[in-house]
């Protein structure tokens, strides 16, 4: 049951008015390129990238996402960006050793003996 307060009904957050109270200058035409240009802005730069995943994966992803309080996408994307961001480091870093590599700068005997000795246990019965 609605009540009649004499105010006019408030449009959802949306940004929608529902069509019968719609004027001629909020049709949905025009509602939709309104909101066609907000979210085009906002998703500039951004593109769609369509993957597979096992529907254990999806539960994983959603029950993180929801533990959290953000989007599925807003957890794949940061997801990526960690793994990217790992993986460019790796490959710059085999890179790096590949190149000193080809320099011929390898570790001397005495240098590897010493960072074994480093990490060598002192007594090995200890655990």
């Amino acid at each position: 049951m609605m009540l009649d307060t004499g105010e006019q009904p408030r449009a959802p957050r949306s940004g929608f008015a529902p069509h019968d109270r719609l004027s001629d200058e909020m049709s949905p035409s025009r509602e939709y390129d309104r909101l066609h240009n907000i979210l085009g802005a906002e998703m500039a730069g951004k593109n769609v990238l369509t993957v597979r995943v096992s529907a254990e994966l999806q539960d994983r992803l959603d029950a993180i996402a929801n533990a959290i309080d953000r989007p599925r996408s807003w957890v794949i994307n940061r997801a990526l960006e960690a793994f990217v961001e790992s993986q460019a480091w790796q490959i710059e870093e085999i890179k790096r050793g590949l190149a000193e590599a080809d320099a011929g700068d390898f570790a001397s005997e005495a240098e590897v003996g010493a960072i074994f000795e480093k990490w060598r246990r002192v007594d090995p019965d200890a655990d």
